[in-house]
């Protein structure tokens, strides 16, 4: 760093980067709610929805890396709708990572807030 004002960018663009990357999670779990609607018609013990997003899922230490290579996207200058884009493919590779890496070590790590009937409301570990 040349002078101190780069430390002040480079906060205000983990900021901008660490909300951007909340509204792309944001943008996943809304369209998996609306994938995820059952008919009208289906049998109650049949029936599965989203939970609320936790607010766990939102901080800065569940997300430091996402919110890494989502900053790197500002640098390079990319146009916002593309980082959008780019902020969900993140999330969704996350959660892909995330299940092949609960399924081979026999974890059980919450990405994905769902509910079943006649199931208590999980938690997240």
């Amino acid at each position: 760093m040349k002078n101190g004002s780069d430390l002040w960018s480079t906060g205000r663009l983990f900021k901008a980067s660490f909300n951007e990357k909340r509204t792309a999670i944001e943008s996943v779990y809304s369209q998996a709610n609306r994938v995820l609607r059952v008919p009208k018609d289906t049998p109650f013990e049949y029936t599965v929805s989203m939970e609320p997003i936790p607010a766990s899922f939102y901080t800065p230490r569940k997300n430091i890396f996402s919110t890494l290579f989502q900053s790197m996207y500002h640098l390079m200058d990319c146009d916002p709708k593309h980082r959008l884009f780019y902020g969900k493919l993140i999330h969704l590779f996350r959660i892909w990572v995330t299940s092949a890496d609960n399924l081979l070590d026999e974890e059980d790590k919450v990405f994905w807030r769902k509910r079943k009937a006649n199931y208590p409301k999980t938690t997240p570990r």
